[in-house]
């Protein structure tokens, strides 16, 4: 996911610009279509470095003025399919950051897990 920050960069059409402009200065999609606006944009990470990136701005359920911008280097992916592999991401990365909500089988499996890896390294 790529933040709306104005210091960092993307070459686009030519540009460095920030994710706020592209997001300006390109038309949306109209309607209660899953996303906003799809670009591709360059990144770039080092000097003479170049990598693809494929912006996906995609409305907040919530707020409608507000969006979010998944940036996947998958440049192949449809728009569909970015956003369903990055809300199954957030969910599981949601679920396992509180531990109160983590299943206390999965507890138990890190447990197990845990423990033979440390008899398998005693034994070594």
């Amino acid at each position: 996911m790529a933040k709306r920050s104005s210091k960092v960069h993307y070459c686009f059409k030519q540009e460095m610009v920030d994710v706020k402009t592209i997001f300006k200065l390109e038309k949306k999609r109209r309607g209660r279509s899953r996303y906003l606006l799809s670009v591709i944009v360059k990144a770039v990470y080092e000097v003479g470095k170049i990598l693809p990136i494929k912006q996906v701005y995609v409305r907040n359920r919530d707020k409608r003025n507000e969006y979010l911008v998944l940036a996947p280097t998958n440049t192949t992916l449809t728009e569909a399919d970015i956003i369903q592999l990055y809300g199954k991401r957030w969910s599981n990365r949601s679920l396992f950051q509180d531990g109160e909500t983590v299943p206390s089988s999965c507890q138990l499996s890190r447990a197990i897990i845990l423990t033979v890896s440390l008899r398998i390294a005693s034994s070594l």
